[in-house]
């Protein structure tokens, strides 16, 4: 087996190893209840010291992935199938059908606060802008931790509002038929050291980085969202026929101009 080369990440090997493990359970060659193999194993494979190993195991175990035994070994403790439970609804009525079903936490005290660079397609910036930073919740699990941009004319119409529900929600609420424009991109990425403590998972963990903008009948931007949330619950399906039904749907002389 060829020795990994470590130098091509920024992240410590030891990161590095959990993530290559935490793929290969999610993936199946380690099933619900079986026994890891033995430390030394994972040595020769990766080419490490033992106590980065143990490092490594102590992540997944710190995610409740795996369960070390003093005497007995290492144990999967979760099937991977279970666990993606968020699929992602890339439109506007679905994501606010999940959104009232998660619970959410501040970690930090609303203020203004500047807005990030934006896109040309992501309208106009407000004056001003009011500056929310969350967790949120399914159970007790955390999953998502977010940056969330709130145009501040339309946070003043219901601060109290934006610190007790889904952020989201509320500003679907107040702008209803106002809203002209609400986009959502992703991107694949791994969780930082301040990301991995708050969802309590190793550095390195893989996360989608979700991007949403909200424009109002004015062209201005209402809300950004950035938010990290961990891959392991991420879902994404999208219908790929849909498409060529409505073209099937159009009358020919339509189709051809």
């Amino acid at each position: 087996m060829t020795a990994p080369n470590y130098r091509r990440s920024f992240f410590p090997r030891y990161a590095q190893v959990a993530a290559d493990l935490r793929r290969r359970i999610e993936a199946g060659e380690w099933r619900y209840g079986d026994r890891l193999p033995p430390l030394e194993v994972f040595e020769a494979q990766f080419d490490v010291a033992r106590v980065t190993i143990r490092q490594a195991m102590e992540i997944l175990e710190k995610e409740g992935l795996v369960r070390r035994v003093q005497g007995k070994g290492t144990f999967v403790l979760h099937k991977a199938n279970d666990k993606r439970w968020l699929v992602m609804d890339l439109h506007l009525d679905g994501l606010m059908r999940f959104a009232f079903t998660v619970t959410s936490r501040l970690t930090a005290e609303p203020a203004e606060a500047e807005l990030p660079p934006l896109r040309p397609d992501e309208g106009r910036p407000a004056p001003a802008y009011v500056k929310l930073e969350n967790i949120q919740f399914r159970d007790v699990l955390p999953f998502a931790v977010s940056r969330l941009w709130v145009a501040s004319e339309l946070y003043a119409a219901a601060p109290e509002r934006f610190r007790t529900e889904t952020v989201i929600v509320v500003v679907y609420s107040l702008l209803g038929e106002r809203i002209t424009q609400a986009r959502q991109t992703f991107s694949i990425d791994s969780a930082s050291n301040h990301i991995a403590k708050l969802l309590k998972v190793g550095i390195g963990f893989p996360t989608a980085e979700s991007r949403i903008t909200i424009v109002d009948d004015a062209g201005r931007l209402a809300y950004l969202g950035l938010s990290s949330i961990r891959g392991d619950c991420v879902q994404f399906e999208a219908d790929l026929t849909r498409g060529r039904q409505v073209r099937q749907q159009q009358p020919a002389a339509d189709r051809n101009g």
